[in-house]
């Protein structure tokens, strides 16, 4: 990777930090130069508007949290297995393991809702379809094989565990305490074991 590459990779990798935290609109350039040691002209020679650099701090972001899951499964895991951990990596965003500031998609989801100008909002709602696509053909997988019943809406139940699990780590980050991400974790874990066979 040349000097020029590192360099924008840095910018993204050290911003998306500050993005997921602090926000995109309430994050300053001035935040991200001190993140960064780079003047203005070191930050905009990378990326034409701060625009951009949201964009590409979200992707990245999401891709770590991806990351992360994917390095706690296997080839082999089974869909069962596969929810467990997905439950998982949720209770680790609410320590903010592997990236501070919870879930990179609600966050952006839910501060640009409120933009009427977002350029990132339909980023962040692609990617959340994708994430209940994936969910989805967890389950679908599961219920073909004969894990799950076969009666149940594979989309339906991945909408149901994602919306949950959102709604926990919103009440956590509300109230500064992971217990009710959790309690959510542990009564989903006790109803997915109700649509094994």
């Amino acid at each position: 990777m040349r000097k020029g590459e590192k360099t924008r990779q840095r910018i993204i990798e050290k911003s998306a930090q500050i993005f997921n935290e602090k926000g995109y609109y309430q994050t300053s350039l001035s935040d991200i130069m001190n993140e960064t040691g780079l003047k203005k002209g070191g930050i905009y020679r990378h990326f034409k508007d701060k625009n951009e650099l949201m964009i590409e701090a979200f992707y990245f972001a999401v891709k770590k949290v991806r990351n992360f899951y994917l390095e706690k499964t296997t080839l082999e895991s089974d869909e069962l297995t596969l929810l467990k951990t997905f439950f998982e990596v949720f209770k680790n965003l609410a320590n903010d393991i592997p990236i501070a500031g919870g879930c990179p998609i609600f966050n952006a989801s839910i501060e640009m809702d409120c933009q009427q100008d977002s350029d990132i909002l339909p980023h962040a709602q692609k990617t959340m379809l994708r994430l209940i696509e994936m969910i989805t053909e967890i389950i679908e997988s599961g219920r073909i094989k004969g894990t799950f019943h076969s009666e149940i809406s594979a989309k339906e139940q991945a909408i149901f565990f994602i919306s949950s699990l959102e709604g926990g780590l919103a009440l956590t980050k509300l109230y500064k305490d992971s217990k009710y991400l959790l309690t959510v974790c542990e009564n989903l874990e006790k109803y997915l074991q109700t649509l094994v066979n």
